[in-house]
């Protein structure tokens, strides 16, 4: 399969992904039955989220493989959700070409599992640099609207201190390289996450994403805290 142009490739990201637009993207779903951890299992995904993370040392081992730039923040966006992270990816060195809202959620009777909702921005380059910036404000007048269907869910595995989850079944929609849904695959460690986005044509057949694992982002904060 030839490589996806970066212009109409992640994922969130995309991670946590943001399904139909992302470059050849690991994960691996998996529960767990361990006994949840005092701290919310929401608050503590939306806590490893935050950061500097970047894929420089796949990218050096593997040609297949781009050096992709991920940032996650805090963004108070009350009308969205009381936990909000504005999501940046850029090619090192290239401008943004993915950026999103993400809203974590917890999941009712189910403490162990969270859910990130995916929004995207209807005037992106209002956001670019966002991070940098010492308002946590979302800007006046920008606007983002829910890719429904592709919200991640994770669990958390207490016996691998990660979340582990994605996509599911075939409700993220993609037009992406005659894609008609997208699938992602999250693993989320105390230094690392993985991330695979894949688009399926209808008759089930890979058309974008990476074909032998997912993109895998060294995080540059220092490993998150358990």
């Amino acid at each position: 399969m030839q490589r996806t142009p970066i212009a109409l490739a992640l994922s969130l990201t995309g991670l946590l992904a943001g399904c139909g637009s992302a470059p050849p993207g690991q994960g691996n779903a998996s529960s767990n039955e361990a006994t949840p951890a005092t701290e919310p299992t929401e608050q503590r995904l939306f806590r490893w989220l935050v950061g500097r993370y970047d894929s420089k040392n796949q990218a050096a081992a593997d040609r297949a493989y781009y050096e992709i730039a991920l940032t996650m923040c805090e963004v108070e966006a009350p009308e969205y959700g009381a936990r909000t992270l504005y999501v940046e990816q850029a090619r090192v060195g290239s401008a943004p070409y993915r950026q999103r809202l993400y809203v974590v959620e917890g999941v009712a009777e189910k403490p162990l599992e969270a859910i990130s909702r995916v929004f995207e921005f209807t005037n992106p380059r209002a956001m670019v640099g966002f991070c940098k910036g010492t308002s946590k404000a979302l800007p006046a007048g920008v606007v983002a609207e829910e890719k429904q269907g592709c919200h991640v869910r994770l669990t958390w595995n207490e016996a691998a201190l990660s979340f582990e989850g994605g996509t599911e079944g075939t409700g993220c929609p993609s037009s992406l390289n005659g894609a008609t849904y997208a699938t992602s695959e999250v693993t989320l460690g105390e230094s690392t996450l993985v991330s695979w986005d894949r688009g399926y044509d209808a008759g089930g057949s890979q058309v974008w994403g990476a074909t032998k694992g997912g993109y895998v982002f060294d995080r540059l904060d220092g490993p998150a805290v358990p």
